[in-house]
């Protein structure tokens, strides 16, 4: 699909939109360059570094790619700042100076402590681990952070306890083991601070 095509059919579902954009007196199309900045296959979250570099999910894999030049394009193949071979990584988000990521098949949360500097391994911190019952269709994916409002210094991590079935109420409860050890429901969203 086109971009222009994209855009329209964006244009469709946001009123007036179409017109902002394609309207040249308001947008100068010379002005934006679209760039392929790495060719991952399937990129499913990124962070910025400290350095501007970005860590990107790939997989099983965060790999970490720079752009040196500012040409838009990343300076080569990325590095792996971290792997789990066994598992498909989900939900990468940084918490304060961790970060965060889930790790579908394993139904795990892992806490990942970056290294000396933006180009070292990420190393696990600490995990919570899922046990969830026989046939539970959807399991933890999606994460987000935040500051802890009126706690400097503190931060929340929100996570999702999915769901057991489609379209009907989790029935069984779900332990949590590792950083923290509790019982949690499903169809819910947890904070741990």
């Amino acid at each position: 699909m086109s971009s222009r095509a994209f855009l329209m059919l964006l244009g469709l579902s946001v009123p007036g939109f179409a017109d902002l954009v394609l309207n040249s007196a308001v947008l100068d199309p010379t002005k934006f360059r679209v760039t392929e900045f790495a060719n991952t296959g399937s990129a499913y979250s990124m962070q910025r570094l400290s350095d501007g570099s970005l860590a990107v999910l790939v997989g099983s894999s965060i790999m970490r790619f720079t752009d040196l030049n500012h040409d838009g394009l990343a300076d080569g193949p990325g590095t792996i700042l971290y792997q789990n071979p066994g598992s498909f990584l989900t939900g990468f988000v940084k918490v304060g100076n961790y970060f965060a990521v889930g790790e579908l098949y394993s139904a795990t949360i892992t806490l990942l402590q970056p290294g000396a500097t933006p180009a070292s391994t990420m190393t696990s911190a600490g995990a919570m681990f899922f046990s969830y019952g026989p046939d539970w269709l959807h399991p933890t994916a999606g994460m987000a952070a935040r500051p802890t409002p009126g706690s400097p210094g503190s931060f929340d991590l929100v996570f999702n306890v999915g769901s057991q079935n489609n379209d009907q109420l989790s029935a069984m409860p779900v332990a949590i083991t590792g950083l923290i050890n509790s019982s949690v429901n499903g169809d819910s969203l947890y904070k741990v601070t």
